[in-house]
């Protein structure tokens, strides 16, 4: 595959590893960024869908097993020469989590390291990278605040469908001795246990 004055654009895809608000990236070994910092990733092969594509660029070049979630956005990397086109890419980058590993260089890169966004904001890094690293940490964290909040109601929407409005946590009215309150949700069910009698 001829990448320098291709024929025809090239497919590219990019895995953004966000984890503890923190993401991922490789210096490249390679051309065209060759020694700067980048989202790891690299060129969609033949029979490979665009998720599973950015699943292997990541364990390639990181050694992290991912995720790949949702889609970040599409980009075109044109990088003109001499009246000709040196490089044309279409990149599509997706947020990932990661699933296990260490993170560790390989591949095509020589480095690999973890950034906050304050540290990736000191960073040479191209207009549309940097904001698709700002929208994948913003997705990341939105995610997160939804798996905790989720259970949350879900519990309250229970409690108040059985009736169990005068029910907190270490106070039960009326009653002298409680030592478990069982709330069935199908399935399974909850049993809270105090640790203590009370009453």
């Amino acid at each position: 595959m001829q990448r320098e004055y291709p024929g025809q654009p090239l497919v590219g895809v990019g895995a953004v590893i966000v984890a503890d608000a923190r993401v991922a990236l490789v210096k490249r070994g390679k051309a065209p960024l060759l020694g700067e910092w980048s989202i790891p990733g690299g060129m969609l092969e033949l029979g490979e869908t665009v998720r599973a594509a950015a699943e292997r660029e990541a364990l390639e070049e990181t050694g992290l097993v991912v995720r790949a979630t949702e889609l970040l956005g599409v980009f075109d990397r044109v990088i003109p020469e001499g009246g000709r086109t040196l490089y044309h890419y279409v990149l599509i980058d997706f947020l990932c989590e990661v699933v296990s590993g260490e993170l560790c260089a390989s591949g095509d890169a020589t480095d690999a390291r973890w950034f906050t966004q304050a540290q990736i904001s000191e960073l040479k890094l191209a207009q549309d990278t940097a904001s698709v690293i700002a929208l994948a940490i913003e997705r990341s964290a939105r995610s997160l605040d939804s798996a905790l909040i989720c259970p949350l109601a879900a519990f309250a929407s229970t409690r108040a469908s059985l009736g169990m409005t005068n029910v907190s946590w270490g106070d039960v009215p009326d009653r002298p001795s409680v030592y478990a309150i069982s709330v069935e949700i199908a399935p399974p069910s909850v049993v809270f246990l105090p640790q203590t009698e009370f009453g």
